[in-house]
């Protein structure tokens, strides 16, 4: 008998490379990485529900992505990864209402315009050494929260030894 031990690949795994993680920022990457698995997954299916004016859709509502897939985001954040992703050109969106109470967004990757900022990254990239250096937007800068580089530290000044009194409750003189 095997001993599972808490929170270590249990489950099916996420995977992103790093220099998509650089490129977008690690939730970013995440989230266009999970996309492209669920338009993988909707092509492999037998279905055409998803297939919508020559491209694959997968469809969602903000709680269902946060629920489903990015249980560590919240709706808001989901929503605001999606927008910029949208206003990068790489991820497309549309709403197909059917109800009142359908309110899910569906997306898709627009793979040319994705090897299109890509590629533009790297040479960015080439060019400065670093993301920092390439004119991305603050919003779009790479996710910062794991760094702590950035946070300063003081260094608690020392105090100075006083030596033991001596035998007769005077303090030693240096």
């Amino acid at each position: 008998m095997t001993k599972q031990a808490s929170l270590l690949i249990d489950e099916p795994p996420m995977l992103i490379y790093p220099s998509l993680a650089k490129a977008l920022g690690v939730d970013r990457a995440v989230i266009l990485q999970q996309l492209h698995f669920l338009l993988n997954a909707a092509k492999s299916s037998k279905s055409n529900y998803n297939f919508i004016e020559g491209r694959w859709w997968v469809y969602n509502s903000y709680p269902q992505w946060q629920t489903e897939h990015f249980i560590w985001l919240s709706e808001r954040t989901i929503q605001r990864i999606f927008l910029e992703l949208e206003q990068l050109g790489v991820v497309l969106m549309r709403e197909r209402v059917k109800s009142r109470w359908d309110r899910r967004k569906w997306y898709t990757i627009d793979y040319d315009a994705w090897e299109k900022y890509i590629q533009d990254w790297r040479d960015r990239s080439c060019q400065v050494g670093t993301i920092e250096g390439a004119k991305v937007a603050p919003s779009m800068e790479p996710d910062r929260h794991d760094d702590l580089s950035e946070t300063p530290t003081k260094t608690p000044p020392k105090k100075k030894k006083t030596p033991p009194p001596k035998e007769g409750g005077e303090p030693a003189v240096r």
